[in-house]
């Protein structure tokens, strides 16, 4: 009888079940301000973790049954440097001029994301589909910056009192250099949600492409930073409404009914947004900041392939 009824389900439903293995290479930065009205149009202090590139893998999981969809997606990272620290400050001087700059090697700890998509695919006609899409995730990574490059921006006054500012083209007052060893390090974890559409088409049964472009309702994020030379954690609170966003481009080829080759390029677009602030000493709980605010932004390009394994 079980038998009989899944024969009949099958006959009126078409569903399917795949699992793809990834490798993804993703260029971006990750950046972190200190906003304050007094300094540079609002920025105090700006932190920039380059990510050049990060070598990501995983997987991702479908189900579709006619036109609903489902898709998990789980990712991790090579541990590995992935390019440049570089930490600026303007601090009581006119706009533009920075009073402080260094430069560290950036390395990445650990990355880890887990993403749920949900979607509906209206067909139109035999080859073309659009509809919706939702997504729900979670990601995390850490990053450390060591060998400290520092320079200072300082101020000089010509022959006649006149007094003006000067950058690295020019002289500098000094400059030290750290020992391999930490100077900062990073954690950011971000809950975040997106909604947006899918348009895909069919090319001769086999070749298949989808492109996909979503915003974010709501994200959260928290961040801890360590400076390791003043022994100061800072932590930063930010959400953020309808702010980042994001498209993807994927094309696959079907080289039998069990595997296809599968590339995928993308991109994620998230501008500057504000929050709370808080800082501690060691042995201290965080407090706080009443003097400036925190920020984020993020923006990023990935590009990869995959193996997708079609299970029915």
């Amino acid at each position: 009888m079980f038998s009989s009824f899944a024969a009949l389900y099958a006959k009126e439903h078409e569903y399917h079940l795949s699992v793809e293995p990834y490798l993804d290479c993703l260029w971006g930065v990750q950046e972190e301000y200190v906003l304050n009205d007094k300094y540079n149009d609002g920025i105090e202090s700006l932190l920039e973790w380059q990510e050049k590139p990060l070598w990501l893998y995983g997987y991702r999981a479908s189900f579709s049954v006619d036109g609903f969809g489902a898709r998990f997606l789980m990712a991790s990272a090579v541990p590995r440097e992935c390019g440049t620290m570089y930490d600026s400050d303007w601090l009581d001087h006119p706009s533009s001029f920075k009073t402080n700059y260094s430069e560290s090697d950036n390395n990445l700890d650990s990355y880890f994301q887990a993403e749920l998509q949900l979607s509906y695919k209206f067909a139109l006609g035999s080859y073309i589909t659009l509809g919706p899409t939702a997504e729900l995730g979670y990601r995390s990574i850490k990053f450390t910056a060591e060998n400290l490059d520092w320079r200072y921006w300082g101020e000089q006054q010509n022959d006649a009192a006149e007094t003006f500012y000067w950058y690295p083209e020019g002289l500098k007052t000094g400059s030290k250099v750290y020992g391999k060893h930490s100077v900062i390090d990073y954690r950011k974890n971000t809950f975040y949600t997106f909604i947006g559409f899918s348009l895909g088409a069919t090319i001769q049964e086999r070749f298949h492409m989808e492109l996909c472009g979503a915003i974010s309702p709501y994200s959260s994020s928290e961040s801890v930073d360590n400076h390791f030379q003043k022994n100061t954690d800072y932590k930063d609170n930010i959400t953020s409404f309808f702010k980042t966003l994001k498209g993807d481009f994927t094309a696959s080829f079907d080289c039998n009914e069990t595997f296809a080759v599968c590339l995928n390029f993308g991109g994620l677009y998230s501008p500057l947004v504000s929050g709370d602030s808080y800082s501690k000493n060691a042995g201290e709980s965080y407090k706080l900041s009443t003097s400036g605010r925190a920020g984020m932004s993020e923006h990023s390009f990935h590009m990869g392939m995959g193996v997708k394994i079609s299970i029915f």
